[in-house]
């Protein structure tokens, strides 16, 4: 979802009234974020976040993922398990 997404629905203004920190952000080709060349895998998308939370100095997050957020959160999970504590799916499908 597009970072003011999280703010519309209402999530954002919830998980910070109960404690919790929030970095938000536009994965590659949602808006307002430019639109690279494709293909846009699930791998180049976890990357980018692990990017993202190395480049913040954050490990041992909690991630939440909407829809293809949630695919991306859980590969980072598998595949950095050193930057998620917990992850949170969210409109997910698959096995």
């Amino acid at each position: 979802m597009p970072a003011v997404a999280w703010e519309l629905c209402g999530l954002r203004g919830t998980l910070a009234d109960t404690g919790f920190d929030m970095v938000t952000y536009a994965a590659r080709g949602v808006a307002p974020t430019d639109t690279p060349p494709a293909p846009y895998t699930v791998e180049a998308l976890a990357a980018d976040l692990a990017g993202l939370l190395e480049t913040l100095e954050l490990t041992a997050t909690t991630v939440v993922g909407y829809s293809l957020g949630s695919f991306t959160a859980e590969l980072l999970a598998r595949t950095r398990p050193d930057l998620v504590l917990a992850a949170v799916l969210l409109a997910g499908a698959g096995r």
